[in-house]
């Protein structure tokens, strides 16, 4: 626990906005809104999604 709370701060500091996998305080549900409002803001690109007990 002591190893995470001192790791965890400088890996999410590298990661993307856009990154929701196994991050703290993320959710499946914030990935699927965030997808469904870039779509809706005219992006057209691919997004493939693994959703299957994402989170477990």
């Amino acid at each position: 626990m002591a190893t995470k709370l001192v790791i965890e701060p400088l890996f999410e500091a590298d990661f993307l906005p856009v990154s929701y996998g196994f991050r703290p305080k993320r959710s499946a549900t914030e990935a699927l809104e965030a997808i469904r409002v870039t779509a809706n803001q005219g992006h057209d690109h691919v997004v493939d999604v693994d959703s299957e007990d994402y989170f477990g």
